[in-house]
């Protein structure tokens, strides 16, 4: 979900005539996507997770042929989804008392804690790596208590 609401925010940023590139660069994004999505469906979260990694770096390659910089509202805004999905993965950890999922959650939350200051102190880029990293633990923790 998260790599899939970045590849529509830059597909929106590169605007209805990208460069060639920057287009080409965006179908490798959403084919990844497809691909990790089908490798999460299949019981492959490893996988999974290095498919949707590599769609996003995609999309921010896309992004910057199309010069393209990270947004500091979007990047706001995956704080604020993070935020929202932490609470029902809390929950979820706590009542399967697995402390491996209760470390990926108190990094995630950390991890969270470090793009929110980088966001505050300018450094948009950095932010976004961080939060994308939070989110990635943070699907960690839910696989760890399936």
């Amino acid at each position: 979900e998260f790599t899939a609401d970045l590849i529509r925010r830059t597909a929106d940023r590169l605007g209805p005539n990208p460069d060639s590139k920057a287009l080409d660069l965006m179908d490798q994004a959403r084919d990844m996507l497809g691909r990790a999505t089908r490798s999460r469906d299949q019981g492959r979260p490893i996988q999974a997770l290095q498919q949707a990694e590599l769609a996003r770096q995609l999309a921010h390659r896309a992004g910057a042929v199309g010069g393209v910089g990270p947004d500091p509202e979007a990047v706001r805004g995956q704080i604020e989804r993070f935020d929202d999905r932490f609470e029902l993965v809390a929950d979820q950890v706590r009542e399967s008392g697995t402390e491996r999922a209760r470390d990926f959650m108190n990094r995630a939350m950390d991890t969270r804690n470090r793009a929110e200051q980088v966001l505050q102190d300018g450094d948009t880029e950095q932010a976004l790596r961080r939060i994308r990293s939070a989110h990635d633990l943070l699907g960690q923790a839910e696989d760890a208590i399936r």
